[in-house]
């Protein structure tokens, strides 16, 4: 179908028949022409609000706005990261003691076996192994000291954290 055939068959809106209708999925002209003859389409240009350009400093005041609601203030992002990572150290020697008691002998046969297999491949890894947990079964003050190690970590990245703030802050 021609673009002159189509808009003279369609005088009126109403159905199109399917060749009518290929010919619009194709033509940009006359799919344009169609929609405006449409009463419909026509209502909603007219009821469009008109177009507002953001100002050029919106974008800088919204990632302000949002920095500032976001990011805890320092001393509170120290306190949060001090905590967890004295938490998570705790979790994990207390771990490490749970595995230690319930599969302490069992867990030496196996890495024995596995030693024995793999020769003197895990021999330092076995007797890492086993000074660890007998440090920390023996000597309790050692899951305090993973745990200041793991508190003086989130002191370190606090810090990084902190001085990384400002520079974003300073850049906004």
């Amino acid at each position: 179908m021609r673009c002159d055939e189509l808009r003279a068959t369609v005088g009126g809106l109403g159905l199109l028949d399917a060749e009518a209708e290929e010919h619009l999925l194709d033509c940009e002209a006359c799919f344009t022409w169609l929609e405006r003859r449409d009463p419909l389409a026509e209502a909603l240009r007219a009821a469009r609000p008109p177009e507002v350009q953001p100002s050029p400093e919106l974008a800088g005041e919204v990632v302000r706005a949002w920095r500032t609601t976001a990011l805890l203030p320092a001393p509170g992002r120290a306190i949060l990261a001090a905590s967890a990572a004295a938490f998570m150290g705790v979790v994990g020697a207390l771990s490490v003691m749970a595995v230690m008691a319930v599969l302490g002998t069992r867990l030496g046969q196996i890495t024995g076996l596995v030693g024995k297999g793999l020769g003197s491949f895990l021999a330092p890894v076995s007797a890492l192994g086993g000074f660890a947990s007998g440090q920390l079964r023996d000597h309790p003050v050692w899951v305090l000291g993973l745990a200041a190690v793991a508190t003086l970590a989130a002191w370190a990245w606090t810090r990084i954290d902190t001085g990384i703030s400002a520079t974003m802050r300073g850049s906004a």
